[in-house]
């Protein structure tokens, strides 16, 4: 299997169905508005062949992942509300496409499309009854989300059986079928009919609960605005469904079946008006939910001046803290890699000042790796019952790796972002990485300039930025001052700001930061080996061991590794102080 498909087949989810469900409906609108001009219905043919063609590449990909990827795709289905309510889309596209044949092929070619359709409607109904029942029953028995995790996508089941009770008018209308075969269809439509709307009516009440819940309200982005189109979805296909239906029923289907109570001449007018304007009814909570959602979106454009929220802007009301004392005031920290104004996403963290000093919550406490790993794995899973999956992912460039690989062997890790670093080969206990990274939970994406062993096994690998670097001369200034250069490098002995080797037996090796100057300039301005000299710059000066050993003249080295420790600002040792 190539790299390619194997990227596309593991990144086909049943999102992607959302795709031929938008283009069906659109073939649909375009064939049935009133206002025609030429070329419209060609358009709507376009798109009519557009859905088929989607529909067809979509379920062969889908299938492919089944098969070679079962594990990933039970997987997804046994914990991914999402991608359980995506199935519903196929039922979707699929009627669209049944909708057009009738409305298309029949005319056109004779009766015996009618037929075909009718067949085909049926199938549908078949799977339509599987994902109206099948979905739900996820929902309550296998993966309950809870209402924090109610998303408008829990509507695509609803949507579906109302689709199909809409294609079934479609058919009976435009197939040119025997009135025995319409009652069957009509019938069965409006058992759909009772099937999707009130289940509809009950998720947009537990949708409007959880919006009015301000501890559980959805996260307010343009994919969860956009998201709120979908809750227009089963009220706009109940209106035409009941319209056509009604329809159906006046046109005298019922007079020849002349059957019971319900199937009889006398209760087609009532039925069919009522149906009518039950189809009205619903038309107008459609229209509110899709003006709810355009409202939706434009305040979201409007807060966040239609693109992301830079540092600089003005930043939302605070509504959650954690500390015992109320603060003076709050400093504001951003996440270094939002910084930048162009692609800040605007994360932060808000820390209580009082006298200098942050305020919190509590005292820290001493404790163990495994149980402080612990703590956050326990914190982790409370975060994901309450905000769903979604809510939790790292970001690695192998600082952290024990502790981010620890939380993604507990399965609390769910999106995992490497970053220019080759976790497959640096990392000790290689096997165990293997299993965890070639999981098929979580979802794995790498970001490098080259094609690493992590990168081969990543479910999607985004490009690096590439830079050109250009050598040019440049010398600090040296006078009768300042006569020598400083130049801040690494220590053999510590890695960064000995976070780590600062605790460990090679802070013994390096207790003291030191500065290495030549043995010329040492010999010229009287420093012996391992005497306290007060190195001083431009813009800050301290005490501290030198080291006569560098070779070059006129430069001076020292590690940017040591940080001030306990010691005041005044008194502390930091390299940077200097540069």
């Amino acid at each position: 299997m190539s790299t390619h498909f194997q990227r596309w087949t593991q990144s086909m989810t049943t999102q992607w169905f959302l795709v031929p469900q938008g283009t069906g409906i659109v073939a649909l609108v375009l064939h049935q508005l009133d206002y025609q001009f030429a070329g419209l219905r060609t358009i709507s043919y376009v798109f009519w062949v557009l859905t088929i063609t989607l529909l067809l590449g979509f379920l062969a990909t889908y299938l492919a992942r089944c098969i070679f990827f079962p594990s990933k795709v039970l997987r997804a289905l046994q914990h991914e509300t999402g991608e359980v309510a995506g199935l519903s889309s196929i039922c979707i596209a699929y009627t669209s496409i049944i909708q057009m044949t009738a409305l298309t092929c029949v005319k056109s070619w004779g009766k015996g499309w009618g037929t075909a359709t009718y067949a085909l409607w049926w199938t549908n109904v078949v799977m339509t009854v599987c994902v109206v029942v099948g979905v739900p029953f996820v929902y309550l028995w296998v993966h309950p989300p809870g209402v924090s995790g109610l998303t408008p996508a829990s509507q695509l089941p609803m949507i579906a059986a109302l689709t199909v009770a809409a294609g079934g008018g479609t058919v009976c209308q435009s197939a040119e079928l025997d009135p025995q075969f319409q009652i069957p269809a009509i019938v069965v439509s409006y058992l759909f009919v009772g099937v999707g709307l009130p289940l509809a009516f009950a998720l947009d009440v537990l949708f409007w609960a959880r919006l009015l819940d301000s501890s559980s309200s959805p996260p307010d982005n343009p994919q969860a605005s956009f998201q709120c189109m979908i809750l227009c979805g089963p009220w706009g296909q109940a209106s035409f469904a009941l319209q056509i239906l009604g329809s159906g029923v006046l046109s005298g289907s019922f007079k020849s079946a002349a059957s019971g109570i319900f199937l009889a001449e006398k209760a087609a007018a009532p039925v069919g008006y009522a149906s009518i304007f039950a189809g009205l009814l619903c038309w107008g909570a459609g229209t509110f939910w899709w003006l709810f959602a355009i409202a939706a979106i434009l305040k979201n454009m409007i807060r966040t001046g239609g693109t992301r929220r830079s540092t600089t802007d003005e930043r939302p009301t605070r509504v959650d803290s954690a500390y015992d004392t109320e603060p003076d005031g709050w400093m504001q920290s951003d996440y270094l890699l939002c910084r930048h104004e162009a692609v800040s996403n605007g994360c932060e963290l808000g820390i209580g000042v009082k006298d200098g000093k942050a305020v919190g919550n509590g005292q820290l406490e001493r404790a163990s790796w495994d149980e402080a790993m612990d703590l956050i794995v326990a914190k982790s899973k409370a975060l994901q019952k309450h905000l769903t999956n979604h809510s939790i992912a790292f970001y690695t460039t192998g600082q952290l790796f024990l502790e981010e690989y620890y939380a993604l062997a507990m399965g609390t890790i769910r999106l995992f972002c490497i970053s220019g670093t080759n976790p497959l080969v640096s990392l000790p206990n290689l096997p165990r990485i293997r299993r965890l990274l070639t999981d098929p939970e979580p979802l794995v994406v790498v970001q490098d300039l080259c094609m690493t062993e992590t990168a081969a096994l990543a479910d999607a690998v985004l490009p690096a930025g590439r830079a050109i670097l250009k050598a040019c001369h440049y010398s600090p200034p040296v006078d009768a001052e300042f006569p020598l250069r400083l130049a801040a490098g690494r220590n053999v002995c510590h890695f960064h700001t000995r976070t780590k080797t600062g605790r460990t037996a090679l802070q013994k090796a390096c207790p003291e930061p030191e500065v290495r100057i030549s043995n010329k300039d040492a010999a010229a301005a009287g420093i012996s080996d391992g005497s306290m000299v007060a190195v001083r710059s431009r813009r800050g000066e301290f005490n501290v061991a030198s080291c006569c050993s560098l070779a070059g003249e006129t430069v001076t080295t020292m590690a940017e590794e040591f940080t001030g420790g306990s010691e005041p600002p005044s008194r502390a040792k930091w390299s940077k102080m200097l540069t």
